[in-house]
């Protein structure tokens, strides 16, 4: 099973479910109000309250973009772009707890919701020497990969760009700074890995700091269904619960487990919020390797 941060159901169906959540979510980076001043405060009469004139509020469309680095230094973008509010792909469910995101396909589904739009050609630009990673939609779908590179190219500090020329969405720009990568200190992986499925799963790393998150994956296939659960935790915290009530929903035996450190960024494009996040896999105790293995789910 493929782990490019996907977990084996391929991009859109996490991202799918990551695009419903923020599109309902006040915590993807919208800013606070600030509240206007008392009439007290300015000396002024407040204005007469004006009768509700029926005009709906404005529905926010979603977008969700990624860049993922591989320790063999390779990167991965993917991004897609819905106007649905809460994008549904056929053949699939999905359950959410908290930080966490349960998503449950049939094997031969599309993986791809119908509500599907074009931000036109997309370019993720950066790094340390600089690297560009232009991405064209397919179907509104957009995946690309690069190869790894003769040197660094995505590394602590270094100030990613995000842009797109514009379609449906509207062309947009913004940037989000790569982060530390986490190191992984539980659950140790080994082929005697195992956790109870009727318990929550504890998670924890070193050199984790604010406004960063690490994405933590199981993912696991039976005969006809294609399963994966995600949580994205603050990094700050420097450890974190996959829930029981979700874990349980994993058929017991192997399970791909693997882990994402990235940054985000709200962007906002018309009447689209996109979510950009940039990252990498989390790293090992040791730091030597790539945090991710099987575990046995009992």
């Amino acid at each position: 099973m493929d782990r490019k941060y996907a977990t084996g159901l391929g991009i859109l169906a996490i991202g799918a479910a990551s695009l419903a959540a923020f599109a309902c979510s006040s915590e993807a980076g919208a800013p606070t109000p600030t509240p206007a001043p008392s009439a007290s405060a300015t000396g002024t009469t407040p204005p007469t309250a004006q009768p509700d004139s029926g005009t709906p509020a404005e529905v926010r469309k979603s977008g969700d973009v990624r860049l993922t680095t591989y320790f063999s230094g390779a990167a991965q973008v993917s991004a897609a772009f819905v106007t649905d509010p809460a994008p549904k792909i056929a053949g699939c469910t999905s359950t959410a707890s908290g930080a966490c995101t349960f998503v449950d396909c049939d094997a031969n589904a599309s993986s791809k919701p119908a509500s599907l739009v074009s931000a036109g050609a997309l370019e993720i630009y950066g790094g340390t020497p600089e690297i560009s990673i232009p991405v064209e939609p397919q179907q509104g779908v957009y995946v690309a990969n690069k190869a790894a590179p003769a040197g660094k190219s995505f590394v602590t500090a270094s100030r990613v760009s995000v842009r797109a020329t514009g379609a449906d969405v509207p062309a947009f720009e913004g940037t989000v700074d790569f982060p530390e990568l986490v190191k992984m200190t539980a659950p140790a992986l080994g082929s005697a890995t195992s956790a109870p499925r009727d318990q929550d799963l504890v998670v924890s790393w070193t050199q984790g700091a604010a406004n960063r998150f690490v994405a933590v994956a199981l993912s696991a296939r039976t005969a006809d269904r294609a399963m994966a659960l995600t949580c994205e935790l603050p990094a700050e915290s420097g450890t974190g619960k996959i829930p029981a009530a979700l874990l349980g929903k994993l058929p017991a035996g192997p399970a791909e487990i693997t882990s994402i450190t990235f940054a985000r960024n709200k962007i906002e494009a018309g009447a689209f919020d996109v979510l950009a996040r940039v990252g990498g896999e989390s790293l090992t105790a040791a730091g030597d390797a790539e945090w991710t293995g099987r575990i046995t789910l009992k």
